[in-house]
């Protein structure tokens, strides 16, 4: 682990760089299972992002157009020109915010999992209003046991590091960052961006329905979708080498089924 001037990073391999972005209530961690498929072909930037992590010191705004602009002082720090970038769930909002920031810095864009804006239905509207009290009224750990619990499609240990991972966060960053969240809104200039982007979704997703998948895709002009089947939100622990072999080959469409 090593340390930015803003946020914290982990760093593993050579080769092209990919930044990987995690979401709402995680950390960097969440990628350990990826590392190892990429590790050879790919230098892996996996920063904690303001607010979470190793970087929750670092004081709010936790909005997306901040976490785009740390990653861009992060990619300066390495003096990287430019990366692959892959945003997952949340971390797609601030992996779409980037690109559409720093458009000169995103060699090909990934986004697994998420959407441009998350209060479409009346279900996303009531789950928006919901969560923050539930929040505060189970706090960090209850929402931690509630949450790992639910993921049944996960293995005993993998439900207990998810559990970890979310027991890492704070109260008080959890609302701020659930809140900018709640306001994002890129359907208005997802047209603009111009990089090569790949979509991957699960068709068993519950907490990031399909329509948001096919929302991007239908919006980016150079875009294409990928939907796993037999996967949920946690695809990237249940799927893992169909994802790596998306990242590493975006021709490889035999291995996701």
């Amino acid at each position: 682990m090593s340390q930015s001037n803003l946020i914290a990073i982990r760093q593993f391999g050579e080769g092209e760089p990919i930044l990987l972005i995690h979401g709402l209530l995680m950390n960097g961690t969440l990628f350990q299972p990826l590392v190892p498929f990429l590790l050879s072909r790919r230098r892996i930037l996996i920063p904690d992002l303001r607010g979470s992590g190793n970087s929750k010191h670092l004081l709010p705004p936790y909005t997306p157009t901040q976490h785009a602009r740390d990653l861009a002082h992060l990619l300066d720090t390495l003096e990287i020109d430019s990366a692959c970038v892959l945003g997952y769930s949340q971390g797609g909002t601030v992996a779409q915010q980037f690109a559409h920031d720093f458009p000169e810095r995103v060699r090909r864009l990934y986004l697994v999992c998420t959407f441009a804006y998350n209060q479409i239905t009346w279900r996303e509207k009531f789950e928006g209003f919901l969560m923050p009290w539930l929040l505060r009224l189970s706090g960090i750990h209850g929402i931690a046991r509630l949450l790992a619990r639910n993921a049944s499609e996960l293995d005993p240990e993998q439900q207990r590091q998810l559990e970890g991972i979310i027991n890492d966060n704070t109260l008080e960053n959890a609302l701020l960052s659930l809140e900018a969240l709640r306001d994002f809104d890129s359907r208005d200039w997802l047209k603009q961006l111009r990089c090569e982007t790949l979509i991957v979704a699960g068709d068993s997703d519950t907490a990031v329905p399909l329509h948001h998948a096919h929302m991007l895709q239908a919006a980016i002009p150079q875009s294409r979708l990928l939907v796993m089947t037999h996967a949920g939100h946690t695809l990237l622990w249940t799927h893992t080498a169909q994802l790596a072999a998306l990242i590493l080959d975006e021709n490889e469409v035999a291995t996701i089924h």
